[in-house]
């Protein structure tokens, strides 16, 4: 819509089109996100248009392969201890210790964290 709208000839008061914070206020008044003229401006200048928003924070340094197939041990190990009815294994601080102490990280839960948002590992197969 934003790149659309900079591409017209200018009117007479030699504005292109509708501005990105226009945008952002009509995108947000008619879906009810939180999208600024600032986002829409970037995402336009670095060419994506038509792409879902990026998801927020650092990768947490693991590569993607990596990451992929941490994911899946996670979801075995959860489905597993579940099954053998062992979910006193299955707290967040425990898993999060494991997680840390197998990919030799000391601070935090944020691994464990985006591990979490990248599975529905409540007994839901995700795709």
């Amino acid at each position: 819509m934003y790149a659309s709208e900079t591409i017209k000839n200018p009117t007479e008061s030699g504005k292109k089109g509708k501005g990105a914070d226009k945008i952002a206020e009509e995108v947000n008044k008619k879906y009810n996100p939180t999208l600024s003229g600032q986002t829409i401006m970037r995402y336009v200048s670095n060419g994506l248009i038509g792409v879902p928003p990026l998801k927020m924070g650092s990768d947490g340094g693991v590569p993607e392969e990596h990451f992929k197939l941490l994911l899946t041990a996670v979801k075995t190990y959860i489905h597993i201890s579940q099954i053998n009815g062992e979910t006193f294994n299955n707290t967040v601080n425990k898993l999060t210790k494991r997680i840390n102490t197998t990919m030799d990280i000391t601070t935090g839960p944020h691994l464990f964290q985006q591990l979490m948002c990248e599975s529905s590992i409540d007994g839901q197969q995700s795709s």
